[in-house]
């Protein structure tokens, strides 16, 4: 949750109408241009605004305005346990869950905010049905409207869960949702607790078609979690981020699962069918699926959303399992930024305020400056900005720096101590939330030299 792996970005809120108490990650446009965009991101089941963590860091770090709220029954507790089931941030009335009071309760928080201006909304999973209908009931307040894995559903039409199955199944050859039954369940929340790791294990597995026996089945996940199954971790999960998730749904499954119990429960179509929705999405449409495979009918979503969509883009990323924006995260935020509209002010360098090096600090160091940068997309040369990053060495002579896609080139600041200076030895930063360096030079470079390095490229936000 915001909270959690944010905290400096995290705010709260509680919705006059609704009474419901949000929190969420925020930051504003690092320009006021009448193009500056913000991003709306919209989580699914079991996650949280966390699920978004490499969207959120790169689209920030780009000059981009992000709110990512922990959805309704996610957010942050108020209890000293993280498990008051009575917490009134955690509402379990099904009423609670209807998916125009939670359209209305995101309207909110952009207004809170002062966001009058049209976001662009990204949704994964369960994020995907409140995306769809955000643009069913404020069409005007969206630029442009990206699905992760699941469709855009139609307004004022039922779920059928098991008409819906058995259709699924006359084509796949195996039941896809039958996990549904379970999570409506009265005792899914508490068994999902009891066995949190056999949970995330198959939720999260290294092997998606585990899915096809061990979740889609009616009945099949309840048996993996009594027999406290295990499955390997799927690689774009570390242990670390594990303990992140549970530590953030810790208590929060039986309020979570509301949504779900709201869907087969049909209790959004009467407002639906009242409201009399256009059904047209008009702004930007993006859909993006993972690999064919047997989890997936192929061109299903593509078909779904085409008779909707007249603006539409259908990608295929290079993910196998569900959680695309994990898996292939640097797809998604491609192609997400794809929808966003070019602003000169976003492309120029901008300010560092912190960035989170401790780790690789390691001696004082004599300054190197900045010789000029490139940005790798449009090969020329930016102007700099008094900024600095920490690096742990410098070779003598010129030393190049790969920084999420920006070539910056550095010339030592003693000559003395740089004889060479017409080589090249270049150094590989990656960002994986915090800045890691992993040096590249040749084994006929002398001994390097720690450095404080002086970049003109940095961003406006704090990077974490």
């Amino acid at each position: 949750m915001a909270t959690v792996v944010f905290p400096s970005l995290a705010r709260a809120y509680t919705v006059p109408a609704s009474h419901h108490r949000y929190t969420y990650i925020f930051s504003r446009p690092s320009t006021s241009t009448s193009t500056a965009s913000t991003i709306l991101f919209l989580h699914g089941f079991p996650s949280s605004s966390y699920d978004w963590r490499h969207q959120i860091t790169f689209f920030i770090t780009n000059g981009y305005g992000v709110l990512a709220p922990d959805l309704l029954g996610y957010g942050q507790n108020t209890s000293a346990s993280g498990a008051d089931a009575n917490d009134p941030a955690q509402p379990t009335e099904l009423s609670d869950y209807k998916a125009k009071t939670m359209s209305a309760d995101i309207i909110a928080l952009l207004d809170h905010e002062n966001i009058s201006g049209p976001v662009h909304a990204v949704g994964h999973d369960t994020g995907c049905y409140l995306l769809s209908r955000l643009g069913n009931y404020y069409p005007t307040r969206l630029a442009s409207l990206s699905f992760l894995e699941v469709p855009y559903q139609k307004p004022g039409e039922g779920f059928h869960l098991d008409a819906i199955n058995e259709m699924v199944k006359q084509v796949l050859g195996f039941e896809r949702f039958g996990y549904l039954k379970f999570f409506v369940s009265e005792g899914a929340a508490g068994l999902i607790e009891e066995h949190v790791d056999s949970f995330f294990t198959l939720f999260y597995p290294a092997e998606a078609d585990l899915w096809i026996e061990h979740l889609g089945p009616t009945g099949a996940l309840e048996t993996w979690l009594r027999n406290d199954r295990k499955a390997p971790l799927a690689p774009y999960i570390t242990e670390e981020e594990k303990s992140t998730q549970f530590k953030i749904m810790r208590g929060h499954y039986k309020s979570a699962l509301m949504w779900y119990r709201a869907l087969v429960g049909n209790i959004n179509v009467d407002d639906e069918i009242q409201a009399q929705l256009d059904s047209k999405l008009y702004q930007p449409v993006l859909m993006l699926t993972s690999q064919p495979s047997r989890l997936n009918i192929p061109g299903a979503a593509a078909g779904m959303m085409k008779q909707f969509a007249q603006n539409l883009t259908v990608r295929e990323v290079d993910a196998k399992g569900h959680w695309i924006q994990l898996e292939a995260r640097d797809e998604v935020r491609e192609a997400v930024a794809s929808k966003l509209p070019v602003d000169a002010e976003l492309t120029r360098p901008k300010q560092v305020r912190h960035l989170n090096l401790k780790s690789l600090i390691h001696s004082p160091a004599p300054i190197l400056h900045t010789h000029h940068i490139t940005s790798l997309k449009s090969n020329r040369a930016l102007p700099l900005l008094d900024a600095a990053v920490v690096g742990r060495y410098a070779y003598p002579g010129i030393c190049c720096y790969n920084l999420e896609g920006i070539l910056v080139t550095v010339r030592a600041a003693d000559a003395k101590r740089s004889p060479a200076m017409n080589l090249t030895f270049p150094w590989a930063i990656q960002y994986t939330g915090a800045l890691l360096v992993h040096a590249a030079a040749s084994a006929a470079c002398v001994a390097p030299v720690p450095v404080i390095l002086h970049l003109d490229y940095a961003q406006s936000a704090e990077v974490i």
